[in-house]
């Protein structure tokens, strides 16, 4: 795994000052503001950019120029997770492959992940197997609505 270099953060910082200037602003600031000199330097922020675009933080007007975005949120307020929390509150026993259906979510990987989270804060616990699949339930309703469902 990739030690963290901080270049989240410091473009963050960076691009949400550019946003309070200019409306629009494309790489040549944000380059200046991290001091990105060398060919590899400034592909780092290119592809950190592609990051801050699929998470809706930027918004790419498609000729280069970029538009931050104040009002994102971290996707723990992303719509699809709600959906997530929602059916596994309003399901007490399910598997992954369930809250998939119902959430109409395209992978399974960050069900997983929200699972791992909510497993590791006592809040779900596995019941068995069926066909091959993890069975879950929600440890407590009221505690799961009031802490995750929120």
């Amino acid at each position: 795994m990739a030690s963290k270099t901080g270049l989240t953060k410091r473009m963050r910082t960076c691009m949400r000052s550019l946003g309070e200037s200019f409306e629009y602003f494309d790489y040549t600031p944000v380059y200046f503001c991290l001091c990105a000199k060398t060919p590899a330097e400034k592909q780092k922020v290119r592809q950190a950019m592609w990051d801050f675009k699929q998470r809706g933080e930027v918004q790419d007007d498609g000729c280069g120029l970029f538009k931050y975005n104040p009002d994102w949120k971290h996707g723990r307020h992303s719509p699809v997770r709600k959906k997530i929390i929602k059916a596994m509150y309003l399901h007490p026993v399910f598997t992954v492959a369930d809250i998939q259906g119902h959430t109409e979510s395209e992978g399974r990987n960050y069900i997983d992940r929200i699972v791992a989270r909510l497993i590791q804060g006592g809040h779900l616990a596995a019941r068995g197997i069926l066909r091959g699949q993890r069975i879950l339930r929600v440890v407590d309703r009221e505690r799961f609505r009031v802490e995750v469902v929120g």
